[in-house]
């Protein structure tokens, strides 16, 4: 049976939303202001978010786990009806400064090498 794969990838404003609201639910909050880079520690299993605030030329480091981030993605994905296939393992991918959520019916995380793509987990 051929591998199905399927990649969702989200704007840095996009992004943002998702982890606000996800993060709103638990009484936290994101600073105010625009992400402009991520970083990613697959040792520890962590995702850094460096937030712009407004107004400002300072950054603040938001450091979340890639499950937490994960979790952000596939509830924006509900919220925003978009459509997310059962039964596919997911996976939280960075591809350069771009944030996506990979799934596929392989077992496992597929990474295609084309595209310098890195996983930094599974998710679901």
């Amino acid at each position: 049976m051929p591998t199905e794969v399927r990649r969702l990838v989200f704007s840095s404003t996009e992004f943002y939303v998702a982890l606000d609201q996800y993060l709103s639910r638990t009484g936290a909050t994101l600073p105010l202001g625009s992400i402009v880079q991520v970083h990613t520690d697959t040792i520890h299993d962590t995702v850094t978010i460096d937030i712009r605030l407004n107004g400002s030329t300072e950054n603040d480091a938001v450091n979340l786990t890639a499950r937490q981030v994960g979790g952000a993605l596939i509830s924006y994905c509900i919220n925003n009806q978009i459509p997310l296939p059962r039964g596919f393992s997911k996976s939280l991918i960075i591809t350069g400064d771009n944030v996506a959520l990979e799934m596929t019916n392989a077992a496992g995380a597929l990474l295609l090498g084309v595209d310098r793509a890195h996983t930094v987990a599974e998710i679901g």
